[in-house]
């Protein structure tokens, strides 16, 4: 085995093994730096241990030292990441840091021999154990933690031991080569090998009680989150049953049902939204260890549902009030309701295993009331995905388009479709062929598009459901 076949090996798998680890595809997460610091930490051992055993094979010793840079080069990036918040962009090109620095040792130990190879190696060690003892410092004032501490102490007694021996080194170096002798400086400089060895062996063990505190940490807020969650869930659904029952006993009556079908109604529209936050919340409360920007994605999700639960009750009642004229109604954009609508299924159709299919025209824009408007596009979502839960192709197709001087909406779905003899009465009220269902939704969806002057019906369809709602276009 040839020394430029090892090498060109290493380059191979430090290359992918940076690419799966390092930031330049997805966020730095405590996971994929632990592994890149493992891997790292072994592979210089590993090969200084192969360098000693096979000194035919001095490509060994080049790849080891090579490796401590990789391992220093990250912890510079990684620590920071710890005590401050990084954005992609900085963790793209802090990779792409450590990438260079380490190919650039290398390369300077390949073609660069002598004393200059000493004093650019000694530079370069010095620069990024020195920047790791900052880091180290500026974790340690923000964390105030016994790992964090011995980190900074390890890290600084490395720094300065490679400090006062690459000095003395250096000088023994210059006088052997100045008088000719060559051979004097190199033993002494593989000796001080073994000695930065365990100094960096010492700082690693500085830096795994930092990891393992982090994580520590991480579990912790994910318990308390997890905790916290579950009160805001079972709060939730005790409410939501309290609501429930409440409107049960108001439709008991006949009489109810013919003066205030929107009561029915707010219990109907409110499960959509709850539901919503209870799939979140469960997200969240499941073993998957998420990153900072998953929880917040996530964590916003549920408070724009929260908002949405409570406009949807003000929207509801003010359908006791008089109708508003056409004229007055805003301007909304009914694409983006689809858009917005498909994003918030879009957990749910991933769990039951929907392919959505859309074909949105941008920028159509009618009149009407935008959470009326929300509700009836997010009730054709899910009784399409929900329509499909036993069918074994599940497919939702979504079209939005201008026809003449209409915005038509399509929504076809791969469920069993509706039977002929329940076509005409799908959209009254009451009705439902769910086994849970009230009969709400898809009667307040037509009543609310009949409001914006538009209509809502049930197409002829070979397969599945074909929902098609028509609205006047202002554009």
């Amino acid at each position: 085995m040839s020394n430029e076949f090892i090498l060109l090996v290493f380059v191979l798998s430090f290359l992918a093994i940076s690419a799966c680890t390092l930031g330049f595809f997805q966020a730095l997460t405590l996971q994929r730096s632990a592994v890149f610091i493992l891997a790292s930490a072994l592979a210089t051992a590993l090969t200084y241990v192969l360098y000693k055993a096979l000194p035919q094979l001095p490509v060994f010793g080049l790849l080891s030292k090579s490796m401590g840079e990789a391992n220093y080069a990250f912890l510079i990036l990684f620590i920071r990441s710890l005590h401050q918040h990084l954005t992609r962009r900085q963790e793209y090109w802090g990779s792409v840091a450590v990438v260079v620095v380490t190919l650039a040792h290398l390369a300077v130990n390949i073609w660069v021999s002598n004393l200059a190879n000493y004093l650019i190696m000694s530079t370069q060690v010095l620069v990024l154990i020195g920047w790791v003892a900052w880091e180290s410092r500026a974790l340690q004032r923000s964390q105030q933690s016994k790992a964090s501490v011995t980190l900074l102490v390890l890290v600084s007694a490395h720094w300065l031991g490679e400090l006062l021996a690459r000095v003395i080194l250096g000088m023994q170096m210059y006088e052997a080569q100045r008088q000719g002798v060559h051979s004097i400086w190199g033993d002494m400089y593989l000796e001080w090998f073994w000695v930065t060895f365990f100094l960096g062996f010492l700082a690693q063990m500085g830096v795994a009680g930092v990891l393992l505190t982090a994580l520590t940490q991480v579990n912790e807020k994910l318990t308390l989150s997890k905790q916290v969650l579950q009160v805001m869930y079972l709060d939730l659904e005790a409410k939501l049953k309290q609501k429930d029952s409440q409107l049960s006993s108001l439709m008991a009556s006949r009489q109810a049902r013919a003066a205030a079908p929107e009561l029915a109604s707010l219990a109907h529209e409110l499960k959509q939204p709850i539901m919503s936050i209870q799939l979140n919340t469960e997200y969240l409360m499941n073993e998957q260890l998420l990153n900072s920007e998953q929880e917040i994605e996530v964590l916003n999700d549920i408070l724009q549902d929260n908002r949405r639960a409570a406009a949807i009750i003000q929207a509801l009642r003010n359908a006791f009030a008089e109708s508003v004229p056409l004229d007055l109604l805003p301007v909304v954009d009914l694409s983006h309701f689809v858009q917005d609508a498909a994003r918030r299924m879009g957990k749910v159709m991933s769990q039951r295993g929907v392919n959505l299919e859309l074909n949105i025209h941008p920028v159509l824009q009618v009149r009407a009331e935008d959470i009326q408007l929300g509700m009836v596009i997010d009730n054709l979502f899910k009784n399409a995905v929900e329509a499909m839960d036993k069918s074994a192709v599940k497919n939702l197709t979504v079209c939005l388009a201008r026809l003449d001087q209409q915005v038509v909406l399509e929504v076809m779905d791969s469920g069993p479709g509706v039977s002929a003899e329940f076509q005409e009465k799908i959209f009254d009220m009451n009705f439902t062929t769910k086994a849970q269902g009230m009969g709400i939704g898809l009667w307040l969806s037509r009543r609310i598009v009949h409001e914006f002057a538009g209509q809502l019906t049930l197409l002829p369809s070979v397969g599945g459901a074909h929902f098609k709602l028509t609205l006047p276009c202002l554009n």
